[in-house]
């Protein structure tokens, strides 16, 4: 017999004791472990493979038809702006799902659009790249697609003069709004 019973393995106490922390470690785990398979990504649509999914900063997201759509903060809308229509390379999405074995990516459960289309953005930032050249250019920067139309108001600093001498690493401060 053991100097101290209570203590023993077959003791009923000790068994209360390591079944009570067994249990409050397998609480505080498995939150973790479903965590784990599910997958999250924020950021802009960088490609689009449609109608099976598209890419938000490379990153693949496959669709399904239990996906559902909505808008950042829960706005209700009911254009197409909170549907697949809304998927377009330059869109802000928040996607959250499951990790997609078969792609390497998620397997969207639901995909939330910043509702930023129908109201004037302004920013400053760094041209990334130039997309097209031209009396129509578009720019690469601060996240976006700029597209600098012929009807654009346009002003330079320092030694730029033309449009055509605009190119990365150049600062542009621009406003607008989005369009597709």
């Amino acid at each position: 017999m053991p100097a101290y019973p209570e203590f023993g393995f077959r003791s009923s106490r000790f068994f209360r004791v390591c079944s009570i922390f067994l249990i409050l470690l397998c609480a505080c785990i498995s939150p973790f472990a479903a965590r784990a398979q599910e997958r999250a990504v924020e950021g802009y649509v960088t490609a689009t493979a449609m109608p099976d999914g598209f890419e938000v900063n490379g990153e693949h997201v496959t669709l399904k038809a239990e996906t559902t759509f909505g808008v950042i903060g829960g706005k209700a809308d009911t254009g197409a702006h909170a549907s697949t229509d809304g998927i377009r390379v330059g869109a802000f999405v928040q996607v959250a799902g499951a990790k997609d074995s078969g792609k390497k990516g998620i397997l969207a459960s639901s995909v939330l659009f910043r509702d930023d289309w129908d109201r004037k953005l302004a920013g400053f930032g760094v041209i990334e790249r130039v997309l097209t050249a031209g009396a129509e250019p578009v720019f690469q920067a601060d996240g976006y697609r700029i597209r600098v139309a012929a009807s654009t108001e346009v002003s330079f600093a320092g030694d730029l003069k033309t449009l055509a001498e605009v190119g990365p690493n150049t600062w542009i401060h621009y406003q607008g709004k989005r369009d597709d």
